[in-house]
């Protein structure tokens, strides 16, 4: 799938999928937005709900609640109204609404399930325009809470080692996951950028 669906509507609330590729250039009160070239899922919604007001609102986000990663894939929620918008501010500034991915990385990660809270550090590019934002860990970074839940082991196509693993945010940190993983020696797989593998088989960064 390469274009944004409406995957559900519930209670006011409209769950959306997003392609890898498309940005949500958004603020969700946890981190400034990062803006960059490519297509916006804000746009995509102010298009496909002219009606709705909160969808031309930047004030309001879009009425988008969170963000995803450029190169992530994965459902967003969307509030058509701004009631509705502020209630899901609400319940994730109180922590009711959990946010779990599933990610590949290489080698097998211990299978223990824990906490990495390690800072984050957002890093600038040396010259605007010059190349994307990446983040580290840092004992100078912000808090950021990343929970590994489930870790299953296996080989790739090459007999390579890599782990499939199930992660829970409390935080949305840029690039939270691919640096917390990539800090405990186990980069995604496809994620060249924080030193994961890329093999053939893997198109894009498995997150």
């Amino acid at each position: 799938m390469t274009e944004p669906a409406i995957l559900r509507w519930q209670q006011g609330v409209c769950i959306v999928w997003k392609p890898p590729g498309w940005e949500v250039t958004v603020s969700d009160g946890e981190d400034q937005a990062v803006y960059s070239s490519g297509p916006q899922l804000q746009d995509w919604l102010g298009h496909r709900f002219p009606d709705c007001p909160i969808a031309r609102d930047p004030v309001a986000s879009y009425g988008l609640v969170h963000r995803l990663d450029r190169e992530t894939s994965g459902m967003v929620m969307w509030a058509p109204t701004y009631q509705s918008y502020y209630a899901l501010r609400l319940a994730f500034a109180t922590e009711r609404v959990q946010k779990e991915y599933l990610c590949l990385c290489d080698g097998w990660l211990p299978q223990e399930p824990r906490l990495l809270e390690g800072g984050i550090q957002r890093i600038l590019p040396k010259e605007p325009g010059a190349g994307r934002h990446t983040s580290q860990v840092s004992s100078c970074g912000r808090r950021a809470r990343t929970e590994i839940r489930d870790v299953a082991h296996a080989l790739g196509p090459g007999g390579e080692a890599v782990s499939f693993v199930k992660v829970r945010i409390y935080t949305g940190r840029l690039h939270q996951i691919r640096v917390h993983l990539s800090h405990e020696g186990h980069p995604l797989v496809g994620d060249g950028t924080y030193g994961g593998s890329c093999p053939s088989w893997v198109p894009r960064i498995f997150l």
